[in-house]
């Protein structure tokens, strides 16, 4: 727990590593006071904040958290308040009122002068995060969900990290002894994520003995993930 508090911690800086922007984090606090054996009575909260994504042209919305599994984003459009997506997550807590996960951070992720949604929905106890990501449409002026279709994952990106200078996207994800490790990377074209490398660590099938795990690279083409390299690993 102690390490996914500090991945959180450090979303902020990452998201701003190598250049400084106003990126913040909307906070939300519940009315009930938190204990870990006991459920959330959602009728009571009206956990929403409203924030302004500011860019070439500004524009309104706001997150409200429903319950331990769902949140609404919404945009205002002409007086009225305009459902965009429902956003599915884990729920955890910083404190006895201070919820941490899902958590909310605006910022320019693209770094193209327009302010984006970044969501941190999920993680586990080896310190990774699953994370949505909604990049703002210069044409549109709209938000747009990025689409992780080599992955196949339903828009959820692990760790997701923007390198400006090479227009890439880095994300790691981090196993425990006998799962699947990734480095993946991806260059983003026209708010599109194109598949470009990636390394994978294989432990499922490996023995007690270090035996069994298998690593392998690939390549993106066409939007999706081509197997180029396959070495399995043995002491023998």
């Amino acid at each position: 727990m102690k390490l996914i508090i500090l991945f959180l911690f450090l979303i902020p800086i990452l998201l701003t590593a190598q250049e400084t922007d106003s990126s913040y984090t909307l906070e939300f606090k519940t009315r009930q006071i938190y204990k870990p054996d006991m459920d959330i009575d959602w009728s009571k909260e009206n956990l929403i904040k409203e924030f302004e994504l500011k860019g070439k042209l500004n524009s309104k919305y706001s997150i409200q958290i429903l319950d331990e599994d769902n949140s609404i984003l919404s945009k205002f459009i002409n007086g009225k308040w305009i459902v965009v997506d429902t956003i599915t997550h884990s729920l955890e807590f910083n404190d006895s009122i201070t919820i941490f996960l899902p958590s909310y951070t605006v910022t320019d992720f693209d770094k193209d002068g327009n302010e984006d949604l970044y969501c941190f929905v999920s993680s586990n106890m080896n310190g990774n995060s699953w994370t949505i990501i909604y990049l703002m449409n210069q044409q549109t002026n709209n938000l747009q969900k990025l689409n992780n279709i080599a992955e196949n994952s339903d828009y959820i990106w692990d760790a997701p990290v923007y390198n400006k200078k090479d227009k890439t996207i880095h994300c790691t994800r981090v196993s425990g002894n006998f799962g699947k490790s990734f480095e993946s990377v991806y260059r983003l074209e026209n708010q599109i994520a194109l598949p470009l490398k990636k390394y994978e660590t294989d432990n499922t099938k490996m023995d007690e003995k270090g035996e069994g795990g298998v690593k392998r690279k690939y390549i993106g083409k066409n939007g999706k993930w081509i197997l180029i390299m396959e070495k399995r690993n043995s002491k023998r």
